[in-house]
């Protein structure tokens, strides 16, 4: 099951990883996806020398630069001061030489921050629980939370978004969104893409909704070219 989709249920260790099942895809090329999985199996070789219990976990944990999330932290640090706990070097080590039954379902930092949460017990998380209890307490509220956001879509196709960060379905309607889009799919740029040179696989592109990360991985590449083109320009 999804937890992602059903976030009240309990987490669980599922045993195995999945990070050396060979990737698929339309738009590349099977000489670009064997290059990947094989980068992707020398890596899980290294960690499993390391974390050999928890090896599906680490091959996303670290190196941490690396995190999907991470750069947000890296970035504003070099902005303002920041307080972000989970950055401190005590921190990470204390969570690295813990087993990881420890961590999940938040009961280790239940037990670290509940103090804290003290104040604030009755006021709820975005996702419907109550940071003060255990898991087992919130599971029901995480529940009706679930069951009353998914009716009420249902019943008038709206939804009020109240997550930490931004609203995917809104910010994928702006006009600012579909126009970098729009640039992404020219075919000026695809064709400066070596790994869609094939015209079918440019196709594909313009067929398929991109995920939202591989779309921003798409804006991102068109940045960096332009960016390249500016200054090859200055020279």
């Amino acid at each position: 099951l999804n937890l992602k989709k059903f976030p009240f249920l309990p987490e669980k260790i599922l045993k195995g990883e999945t990070h050396s099942e060979p990737l698929s895809s339309s738009l590349f090329s099977g000489k670009v996806l064997g290059d990947i999985d094989r980068r992707r199996k020398m890596f899980l070789d290294m960690v499993r020398e390391y974390r050999s219990d928890s090896v599906h976990e680490w091959f996303q944990l670290w190196p941490r630069t690396m995190g999907y999330s991470n750069p947000n932290i890296d970035v504003n640090r070099r902005l303002f001061r920041s307080y972000e706990p989970y950055t401190s070097s005590e921190v990470v080590k204390l969570a690295a030489s813990v087993p990881a039954t420890w961590k999940i379902n938040r009961k280790l930092f239940h037990k670290a921050f509940r103090k804290y949460h003290k104040p604030s017990k009755w006021i709820p998380h975005s996702s419907g629980y109550y940071p003060y209890f255990p898991w087992w307490f919130n599971t029901p509220f995480q529940f009706l939370y679930w069951f009353l956001k998914k009716t009420r879509r249902r019943l008038t196709k709206k939804g009020n978004f109240e997550g930490p960060w931004n609203d995917w379905v809104s910010l994928k309607k702006t006009d600012t969104w579909n126009a970098m889009v729009a640039d992404c799919m020219s075919e000026d740029f695809l064709q400066s893409l070596p790994a869609v040179q094939d015209p079918a696989n440019r196709d594909e592109i313009g067929k398929e909704e991109l995920r939202n990360n591989r779309m921003v991985n798409l804006f991102q590449v068109r940045y960096f070219l332009r960016k390249k083109e500016f200054y090859s320009h200055e020279a």
